[in-house]
């Protein structure tokens, strides 16, 4: 009777204590700001040897600032023309260009060309491209020598430029460092701004690999690549509209929740409300302890019911022991996965 029992009842110890160990990993994540939307992903990024990060709101502040300004017309008519084309955009350049001006006029149309810029058009003007140097070379402006942010070009004809520069966060570099410390063997910045200021940010960061002046399709592929070659998991962590194809694609894609996009966060696996980088250490140190406490739960279950089951075929022990090693088991197990709820940031 207690084998028959114990055949009958084996699974019940496993499914209610492996799942009970991620329900406390997910609670321990959201206590420290991190908010998983499944355990599913635990066991990717507890072997995660891979970061992509995007630049601009992930590794830097995403606050701006204009530094210089090359106008061939009166200078706050061209940061005029800039804000206005900018109106509708909360993007944290556009938060910056629209500063910078008194008063702002939305622009009559605006039409966005991905991973280039925008083209406007205003009353009394006509058509303004506001963009990279791609974007000017399409209406077929040209553009002086010297890296800007950005390229101001009206009716066709380039009559301004903006360079403007952003704050890395303080705590990135500790950031980095952490991440290498639990095993991560290689860091990349995929980023479609100017090679000087993603330089300036990887070297800073101790960043293993930086690409520049990427479109969106173009930071897709070479993340399928770096997946491709990798053994372990990736991670991509950006905040943006364009960075949403990247984060769904990625093996495990985290947003910044604060300043990322909808549509980011949307196709996140796991989203950090502060978009504090010191957070991404944590959850890798979550995940690994969450799966070694669900391990620790399987091979102590399984131990004990063959265990009871050795006994009671030698008619050593009676249901007594049945009982323990089906409830019995499960409540200790319950009670070592309520260990995951608890974490000390290190």
């Amino acid at each position: 009777r207690s084998l028959s029992f114990l055949v009958v009842s084996c699974p019940c110890a496993l499914v209610i204590s492996v799942p009970m160990a991620f329900f406390g990993g997910i609670g321990a994540a959201a206590s420290q700001g991190i908010l998983y939307k499944g355990g599913n992903t635990f066991s990717t990024v507890a072997t995660v040897e891979r970061f992509v990060f995007d630049k601009t709101g992930t590794l830097t502040t995403g606050e701006f600032s204009v530094v210089k300004i090359d106008s061939r017309i009166d200078e706050s008519e061209l940061m005029h023309l800039v804000a206005s084309c900018e109106y509708n955009s909360n993007h944290p350049i556009a938060e910056c260009l629209k500063s910078y001006v008194d008063s702002v006029d939305p622009a009559d149309e605006v039409r966005d060309i991905p991973g280039k810029g925008l083209i406007c058009k205003i009353s009394g003007v006509g058509e303004v491209a506001v963009g990279n140097a791609e974007l000017m070379r399409d209406v077929g402006a040209v553009i002086p020598m010297g890296e800007y942010s950005l390229y101001v070009a009206r009716n066709n004809e380039y009559i301004g430029a903006v360079l403007l520069t952003d704050t890395i966060k303080p705590e990135a570099r500790h950031a980095i460092s952490a991440l290498r410390s639990l095993g991560v063997r290689r860091t990349y910045i995929l980023s479609g701004d100017r090679e000087d200021a993603v330089r300036r940010v990887g070297d800073e960061l101790g960043i293993d690999e930086i690409r520049y002046g990427l479109m969106p399709e173009d930071k897709y592929a070479i993340l399928e690549d770096i997946i491709s070659h990798s053994r372990g998991g990736v991670v991509y962590v950006g905040d943006g509209i364009n960075d949403a194809p990247c984060i769904s694609r990625a093996d495990v894609g985290i947003a910044m929740g604060s300043r990322g996009s909808d549509s980011a966060i949307e196709s996140a696996d796991a989203v950090i409300i502060s978009d504090n980088l010191d957070k991404l250490a944590d959850t890798v140190r979550i995940a690994r302890k969450t799966i070694r406490i669900s391990k620790e739960n399987i091979v102590f279950a399984i131990g004990i019911k063959v265990l009871a089951m050795v006994l009671a075929a030698l008619n050593i022990t009676g249901m007594w022991f049945a009982v323990f090693a089906d409830v019995g088991v499960a409540i200790l197990a319950i009670l070592n996965s309520m260990r995951t709820l608890t974490y000390a940031r290190k």
